[in-house]
């Protein structure tokens, strides 16, 4: 067994799964992501934490769907965070 410590960040962004064309990448079935949102289901749900590797922006979960201005957002929160790569967990939580 093999055990490696990675940077992560847990990011409450409703306003993403709010987004029409966040949730057709959130959706679509070659979306590399690992989620709780059962895709189909509209809206996504409080509990539709979705998960994404980060590897200085790039990465087979940043697909042509995922939203630019998005991308550009989580790069800068990781960039703030000193986090190069590692696991971003987008949350769905009404506050």
């Amino acid at each position: 067994m093999q055990i490696t410590r990675i940077a992560s960040l847990s990011i409450n962004v409703p306003e993403f799964f709010a987004r029409p064309d966040f949730r057709a990448w959130l959706n679509c079935p070659t979306s590399r992501r690992a989620t709780w949102h059962t895709p189909g289901t509209t809206p996504p749900g409080e509990y539709a934490d979705t998960f994404i590797t980060f590897d200085n922006g790039e990465g087979s979960d940043f697909n042509d769907l995922f939203p630019a201005d998005l991308h550009e957002l989580l790069c800068g929160a990781c960039a703030a965070h000193g986090i190069s790569h590692g696991l971003l967990r987008l949350t769905n939580e009404a506050r």
